[in-house]
């Protein structure tokens, strides 16, 4: 979502009128989806490319085409709205939650799209596009290492754990074996007990 505000801020709010409707229909839509699926998507890989996508962009002064801006902000809009997806409950708390997401998100595009706007155009100092850029930047490094992560998870846990079940084995084992041993115990100390009765008499 700050990544979509900032690289909408490069064309000022009069020139983004189109994506930010966009966003806010497939918004929508995501959110219908997801309470007709019932379910909740893996969707923070794709917000994280996407993030990557505009903050380079924005890093690196790169002035993207409308339909370009358009394609980002409708995915952004779906995944977004999927992944706010209310959880299942009655009909007038899952309106009132999907209410609160599409005005929560809207409200958030719009102050950061509105606030980097306004300084651009009130200052339009160099300084403070060098700023706008470190701040993508860092938005698309933090993004970067996200998706590492994750896809880093979920190559493990899809590795079979072939050492978990050798030691399990293992174990099992020992405890077949553990059994023998006091067995053992226990014969020698009847056969024993006979000298000790023997002794005390």
């Amino acid at each position: 979502m700050l990544a979509l505000g900032l690289l909408l801020a490069q064309h000022r709010m009069g020139g983004v009128q189109r994506e930010w409707v966009v966003f806010s229909v497939t918004l929508l839509v995501g959110l219908a989806a997801g309470v007709a699926l019932d379910t909740t998507l893996p969707t923070e890989v794709a917000l994280l490319v996407v993030a990557v996508t505009a903050a380079s962009a924005v890093a690196i002064a790169r002035a993207l085409p409308r339909p370009v801006r358009i394609v980002l902000a409708c995915a952004v809009g779906l995944l977004i709205g999927v992944a706010s997806r209310p959880e299942t409950g009655s009909v007038q708390a899952m309106l009132v939650t999907a209410t609160g997401s599409l005005l929560g998100a809207n409200a958030l595009l719009l102050y950061v799209l509105g606030g980097i706007s306004w300084l651009l155009e009130r200052f339009g100092r160099p300084w403070l596009h060098i700023a706008v850029r470190i701040v993508a930047s860092w938005i698309g490094a933090v993004a970067c290492l996200m998706v590492a992560v994750n896809l880093a998870g979920s190559s493990s846990n899809a590795t079979p754990t072939t050492g978990g079940s050798k030691n399990s084995d293992s174990g099992h084992h020992r405890s077949q074996q553990r059994p023998r041993s006091s067995d053992g115990a226990w014969h020698q100390f009847v056969s024993r007990e006979p000298d000790a009765v023997r002794a005390s008499w």
